[in-house]
Parts: structure tokens; sequence; C-alpha cells
């Protein structure tokens, strides 16, 4: 996303949250995501499960962490993740 420019004062709320939510995302690709990736591959096994258990305290990603742990639940064979 580029520069906001003058219109940006004229969004409304849910427009404002879309950008934001955009700029969150493009920064995380490009930055974020590989200092986390870094992070977690220089955690020890103890601290990785504590970490897990603590992320599995937010529903999506506890459902996220059981799918990749046990696999697609049944009927949901040909759900995108």
């Amino acid at each position: 996303m580029g520069v906001l420019g003058p219109a940006f004062s004229h969004w409304d709320l849910a427009q404002a949250q879309k950008a934001a939510e955009e700029w969150a995302k493009d920064y995380y690709s490009q930055v974020g995501y590989h200092r986390v990736e870094t992070r977690v591959r220089e955690l020890s096994g103890e601290r990785a499960k504590e970490l897990l258990g603590e992320l599995a305290r937010d529903p999506r990603l506890g459902i996220l962490l059981l799918r990749f742990l046990e696999g697609p639940v049944p009927g949901e064979e040909g759900v995108s993740r």
C-alpha cells in the first residue's frame, strides 16, 4: 500500500480498518514473519511447547494447531485451511 494521501480523511471507519489490516499483513510478510521464523527455529523443545500452549489459548490458533497436529476433521477434507 502506498501513501494514503488526502482522501484518507474522508474514509469511513471500515475503510480505515481495512487499510490498516492490509498494511499490517504487508509489513508482517515483509519483515515480521522472518523475525518470528528465525526466533522459532532457535527455541528449545520445552520452550516451543510452552509457546504453543500459550498460542493455543487463542481459539483461531488452537483450531489451526489441531488441524496441523491431527489432520483434517472428518467431512472437512475438501475445506480450504
